[in-house]
């Protein structure tokens, strides 16, 4: 699963309510790192190829997720499908055997920032909705 392979932070609220859905299709956008205790600034996401559509992440309302990878000159897709569900503001994705879960830091109609830690260290992704 791509978004694993990815060493992983408000906007309007801290602890996302039932209201703010994930729902959706969200873009890729932005990245931060804290490693021994030192948060990098955010940065422009890495791995949306140039000249290719943005990767993305799509919570579906059946469960489903999908992640899409756009990757060489000719934007070749891989597209990952899998499950996920949401329970308080930790959100677990499934992909065949492997399963992760990560903190939903905030949510609103048009930004996703989530944190996946491991251990001290620890990545947050910004997307924006697609």
């Amino acid at each position: 699963m791509l978004f694993l392979g990815l060493i992983f932070t408000s906007c309007s609220n801290d602890n996302p309510s039932q209201s703010d859905s994930i729902v959706g299709k969200w873009n890729f956008s932005k990245m931060s790192f804290t490693v021994n205790g030192v948060t990098s600034p955010e940065t422009d996401y890495d791995g949306n190829e140039l000249g290719c559509s943005k990767n993305y992440l799509e919570f579906k309302t059946d469960g489903v997720y999908n992640e899409a990878d756009y990757s060489g000159t000719t934007c070749v897709l891989d597209l990952s499908v899998g499950t996920w569900s949401q329970k308080g503001n930790i959100i677990t994705i499934t992909d065949g055997t492997d399963s992760f879960s990560g903190e939903i830091i905030s949510v609103n109609s048009s930004t996703l920032k989530v944190k996946i830690s491991d251990g001290a260290d620890s990545a947050t992704l910004i997307f924006s909705k697609g």
